[in-house]
This record gives C-alpha cells, structure tokens and sequence, in this order.
C-alpha cells in the first residue's frame, strides 16, 4: 500500500526516499508512515499495480491528475 501526498506536506517530515508522480505529488509506502506522523488530504493507493495504471494515466495526460 502507499501515501500519495503533496510533497511540501512531506518536506521536513520525511528523509526517506519519496517518488514523484507526473503531477508532481509524491508517494511512500504506506509502512514509512509511522516515521511521519498524520497527514491530513493524502489517497491511499492499495497496491502497485493500482499506483502503476495511475501514473500511466498521469503520464498520458501530460502529468494532471
């Protein structure tokens, strides 16, 4: 499972590796989320076949959600 959150959100929260996405949020795994405490407005994304179909999207898009 992941945490797809703006990364300002993340900044200063979190120092473990964050990927982005074509618009710009990053995700995490979900598991790193004792390290950064709550975070309100996040999606949680099930499985990383879910998070590979969303940034396909994302990409054909043009990076917009």
């Amino acid at each position: 499972m992941y945490v797809i959150a703006e990364k300002t959100k993340l900044e200063g929260r979190f120092f473990g590796m964050m990927n982005t996405l074509p618009d710009g949020r990053v995700y995490i795994p979900i598991s790193e989320m004792r390290n950064v405490g709550t975070l309100l407005d996040v999606d949680i994304i099930g499985s990383a076949r879910e998070l590979k179909a969303i940034i396909e999207k994302q990409s054909a898009k043009g990076g917009k959600r």
